[in-house]
């Protein structure tokens, strides 16, 4: 299934890459800077490539997800590709890249996400109900990212 939309955002944060990678990529840390803060979150490897499985909350329903770590080079690149059940989006595809920029680090985000809803239908819904919401959803996820990598 081909992506429905794709958002990026760039964010300049005064942290050095390091410690941005750390907070970015430490399941441990998701917590601190993802606007609904996944539980159950484990790591394990399948066939020869690294996976993960939590338990995503969002809207007051509660669903297992499981995604699978396509690239993690420290600390520049950390990207991931996650299956959901229906109803809403079917995938994400989440790519961070980090570079370094006189002490400060240059946080490059893209998605590119596929929608539950047959093909006819799929466009008029990102455009009315999904793309804003991911927009914003991401906008928070990246100042919380920010915020938590500056205050060390």
């Amino acid at each position: 299934m081909s992506p429905v939309g794709t958002i990026e955002l760039t964010t300049r944060v005064l942290a050095p890459v390091e410690r941005v990678f750390e907070v970015l990529a430490a399941p441990g840390r998701f917590a601190e800077w993802w606007v609904n803060p996944p539980t159950g979150f484990e790591t394990y490897e399948e066939d020869g490539s690294p996976k993960f499985r939590l338990l995503a909350r969002e809207r007051g329903r509660t669903y297992p997800v499981v995604g699978r770590i396509t690239a993690m080079e420290r600390p520049t690149r950390f990207h991931w590709v996650v299956e959901l059940p229906p109803p809403g989006l079917r995938s994400l595809e989440e790519r961070w890249t980090l570079g370094p920029d006189e002490g400060r680090t240059i946080v490059g985000f893209r998605v590119a996400y596929t929608v539950a809803a047959p093909g006819w239908l799929a466009g008029p819904i990102d455009r009315l109900l999904v793309r804003g919401l991911l927009q914003r959803r991401f906008q928070r996820e990246q100042q919380n990212l920010k915020r938590v990598a500056e205050q060390g």
